[in-house]
């Protein structure tokens, strides 16, 4: 879960294009070679058919080869060997009430299907919405919990408890509860986790922080403190340094398996990385930051993953004033060794939530991000396509448009077709209440 804090809040408006549609049952797109590549700087470069596409300055040729030429089926003069092709516009589904804080992908019928459980702050509430199959979402059930919930996270956290475990944050802060889960996303009360004088918003993290322990561990982060429920009930507490920090992602930064502590510290404008240490089996964490570095303009997330294909875990970062992101590339030999990238990549209004995922079946790691910012009753998602290397282009179809005022943000195949899906939680949606959008490539 990522809690959304702003420094400031008046940004300029900009008019919002249109989502671009294809016209045929494939789609590519274009990425932009660097200088001195095949490509000339020009709009891309090879197709795996034995054709060589280039574009130079929006003209698109084709040289014949073995397998033919790749089509521009988009119709946008570019084209590419990897594929991304958003057919349709986004599909919304009403939530009900308000405050969609955290969403959480789980099969919970058994059929293969991700459904969607949604933490409502507005109610104290879990809403159930059951994927019919091909990527759409009624609301099907709710499931009453004791305060607003605000964070979910799902692991098997318990070696004396079968099958998974949902992890439930409140807004009133104080404690998390942990129930199981079972057919139908019913849930069974197993335990609170206290963090005594806390309040507001917790985020939570499931993981192998430890990375030789026989069940996943649970890291909570409430302003500036951690909490860490490890196997056999192993608790821990350490305040951090500087001020309220956010978007915590658990992720091995450093040359070992353990999983390090990212976040933000939003006061400082600065990525921060916690390095986990471990002994017989306990970790403890620094109350400094092992390394901390600048970002853009009031921070609000992060996220981790290989985006140069060096084998170890990058960063990177939405600058909710910025209107940009951070890239941090590791070396991850020498410790925790990140550099930033010298320019942040310019994004929607607002960006308050990132995700890393393979949009364009190219192997590597693009960037999705939610911008908060409001236009006309819709805010975007932007795209970001990675070249190999770890930089970065806007795809032709970049941003889209989702309900109002998004809240939670997540990337998976729920159409059942094998490629990547969009799924946001906004606020509002067509009117006050509350909405789901899905937005649907196709491979």
């Amino acid at each position: 879960m990522r809690t959304i804090l702003f420094a400031t809040a008046t940004l300029a408006a900009a008019a919002l294009p249109q989502l671009s549609a294809c016209t045929n049952n494939d789609c590519t797109v274009t990425k932009t070679c660097p200088v001195g590549s095949s490509g000339q700087g020009g709009d891309d470069t090879s197709s795996q058919g034995g054709a060589t596409t280039m574009s130079q300055g929006g003209a698109t040729t084709s040289q014949g080869g073995a397998g033919g030429a790749i089509p521009d089926t988009c119709g946008n003069n570019l084209v590419d060997a990897g594929e991304l092709c958003f057919t349709e516009a986004p599909l919304f589904f009403d939530i009900g009430g308000s405050e969609p804080y955290d969403i959480l992908l789980h099969d919970c019928s058994g059929d293969d299907r991700l459904d969607i459980i949604v933490a409502q702050d507005g109610s104290s509430n879990l809403i159930v919405m059951e994927n019919s199959g091909s990527g759409t979402f009624p609301l099907s059930a709710t499931r009453s919990v004791v305060d607003p919930p605000v964070t979910l996270a799902i692991g098997e956290t318990s070696s004396s408890i079968q099958g998974p475990e949902l992890i439930v944050g409140y807004s009133g802060g104080g404690y998390t509860d942990t129930n199981r889960i079972g057919n139908g996303c019913q849930i069974t009360y197993e335990y609170p986790l206290y963090h005594p004088g806390m309040a507001g918003r917790p985020e939570v993290e499931v993981g192998d922080v430890v990375s030789s322990s026989s069940v996943d561990e649970i890291i909570i982060l409430h302003s500036d403190r951690i909490f860490y429920r490890g196997s056999n009930s192993t608790a821990l507490e350490r305040t951090l340094q500087g001020g309220p920090k956010a978007g915590l992602t658990l992720a091995p930064i450093s040359d070992d398996n353990d999983a390090d502590l990212i976040m933000v510290d939003v006061s400082a404008n600065a990525l921060e990385v916690y390095r986990t240490s471990v002994s017989n089996g306990t970790p403890s964490f620094p109350g400094i930051p092992t390394q901390a570095l600048s970002t853009g303009a009031n921070p609000t997330d992060t996220a981790a993953g290989d985006i140069d294909g060096d084998g170890d875990d990058d960063i990177v970062v939405s600058n909710g004033a910025g209107n940009s992101v951070s890239v941090y590339l590791n070396n991850s030999a020498s410790g925790v060794s990140l550099s930033k990238k010298p320019v942040d990549i310019p994004v929607g209004g607002q960006p308050v939530l990132i995700r890393l995922a393979d949009l364009d079946d190219d192997d590597d790691l693009d960037i999705i991000v939610a911008n908060y910012e409001s236009i006309a009753g819709k805010s975007t998602v932007s795209l970001l396509l990675n070249d190999g290397s770890g930089s970065f282009v806007s795809a032709p179809s970049s941003p889209l448009e989702i309900a109002a005022l998004p809240l939670a943000l997540e990337v998976a195949d729920v159409n059942i077709d094998g490629a990547p899906d969009i799924i946001v939680a906004s606020a509002i949606g067509n009117g006050s209440t509350a909405q789901l959008s899905v937005i649907r490539s196709r491979p």
